[in-house]
């Protein structure tokens, strides 16, 4: 069976012919949702900057927690680490979740200065990072006016894996150290061989603010004559006489069936991992699209929504500040559809009246919402909302009675029409809604007065 499969129940008729004899035979396939896919974190439970003198040790503590999916083996290793200094694990590796003391013993030798040190976890095909300070000091009046200003980076995750023809995403992260807070400059360059037909895109400069962090997306496209296999590219920031490196690892692989992700959203929350977008991506995929009138709904919806969200999500990565105006856009509309899925779930012995229903709640609440502006200037002006409200009624009747029967007749494109004209027409509620509210309260600060 395809990955690509709908989560569902579905009725399969078995028929057995020879000659005029014809029997038959009604199974049900039960296909369930497949599990979530392995994720992990590396955290620091204790300071993650230390400051030592020459040849003491640093100790720091951390937890590898299981994020999703089934436990597997992590790896962990350390880079950065000064000359001169050995670098361990109490636990090297382990399947999460489970602990481990980092220890750094340094020698006379070593050199002082500010470190940068970058934990990377690896397992299950995905790996992730950690960023820890070392500063190494000749006395203890040294440590005791404090590390000089630096920066550390690091890569979430520091290996991507794109499909020819697509893109993928990785985190660049600047964390302050010593009270840094000034630009840094990032570019990038391939090491060894560069991969044709690769477009790379990485916002510049990045501010962190003192003892906390800055963050740029870096996003990399690929083409269809973009060759196969693994390449390294590396990101070096710049600030001053100070620069830092990180290396991640690009696999490009043969393109596949295309597989719809939410672009805006992810463009604008920065990653498909964050709780905004795996919630969403989780509604559409595992709830909404294992239902007849879900899929039929959303082949409608993508043509419509795949039209122009690619070039939207190109402008989201490139603009920092037009991504914090479209986040606070998006949050009412994870709301709205948070509550949503909160309706699906109490009606999941019929998913399809589930999936209608919250079709429907959704769509009068994203009317109420973002026409409210419109609906506002409506209550200030006279024009003729009862005619405009009978025709959504009569409309919103239309969509419904059209879903059902596509329903009973197993017909896609009435499925289809009846779902659209039924969101079309809870848009159109939900603004009528939002308006009777002020015209009601227009009539009661009148009456008060």
């Amino acid at each position: 069976m395809a990955a690509s499969a709908a989560p569902g129940t579905y009725t399969l008729t078995i028929t057995g012919t020879s000659g005029a004899l014809s029997h038959s035979v009604v199974v049900d396939l039960v296909v369930t949702a497949p599990p979530p896919p392995f994720d992990f974190e590396i955290t620091a439970t204790s300071p993650s900057s230390v400051s030592i003198l020459l040849g003491q040790t640093a100790n720091f503590d951390l937890s590898i927690n299981l994020l999703s999916g089934s436990p597997q083996p992590v790896a962990l290793s350390a880079s950065g680490v000064p000359p001169g200094a050995t670098a361990s694990f109490t636990t090297p590796s382990g399947n999460p979740p489970f602990a481990t003391t980092f220890s750094i013993a340094t020698t006379a030798s070593a050199i002082p200065g500010t470190y940068g040190i970058v934990i990377t976890g690896t397992g299950g095909g995905i790996s992730r990072t950690l960023s820890l300070a070392l500063i190494l000091a000749t006395s203890t009046a040294t440590t005791t006016t404090g590390p000089p200003p630096d920066f550390a980076l690091a890569a979430s995750p520091s290996a991507i894996s794109v499909a020819k023809g697509a893109s993928a995403t990785s985190t660049i992260t600047i964390t302050s150290l010593g009270g840094f807070s000034a630009p840094v400059a990032l570019s990038h360059s391939w090491v060894g061989v560069a991969p044709l037909g690769v477009a790379v895109n990485l916002p510049s400069p990045v501010t962190p603010p003192p003892g906390g962090s800055g963050t740029s997306t870096l996003q990399v496209t690929t083409s269809g004559a973009s060759p196969t296999g693994t390449f390294t590219l590396r990101v070096t920031g710049t600030s001053g006489s100070l620069s830092h490196q990180v290396d991640l690892a690009i696999t490009i692989t043969a393109a596949g069936p295309p597989t719809p992700g939410c672009l805006i959203a992810t463009a604008t929350f920065g990653s498909e991992l964050t709780p905004e977008v795996a919630f969403l991506r989780a509604f559409r995929d595992r709830d909404v699209l294992s239902t007849f009138a879900g899929r039929e709904f959303m082949g409608i919806f993508n043509a419509w929504y795949y039209s122009f969200s690619p070039s939207v999500a190109a402008l989201l990565y490139g603009n920092e500040a037009l991504r914090q105006g479209v986040k606070a856009i998006l949050y009412p509309l994870i709301g709205i559809l948070m509550a949503s899925y909160e309706i699906y779930s109490a009606a999941s012995w019929s998913p399809e009246l589930g999936v209608a229903l919250a079709g429907l709640f959704a769509s009068a609440m994203i009317g109420a919402v973002y026409a409210s502006p419109l609906a506002i200037l409506a209550s200030r002006r006279r024009w003729p909302y009862r005619a405009f409200a009978k025709l959504a009624v009569a409309s919103l009747a239309a969509g419904i009675l059209a879903l059902m029967a596509g329903e009973a007749l197993g017909s896609g494109p009435l499925v289809a029409a009846g779902s659209s004209i039924m969101v079309l027409s809870g848009l159109c509620a939900g603004f009528l809604l939002a308006h009777s509210a002020l015209l009601a309260l227009r009539v009661r600060k009148g009456s008060s007065i």
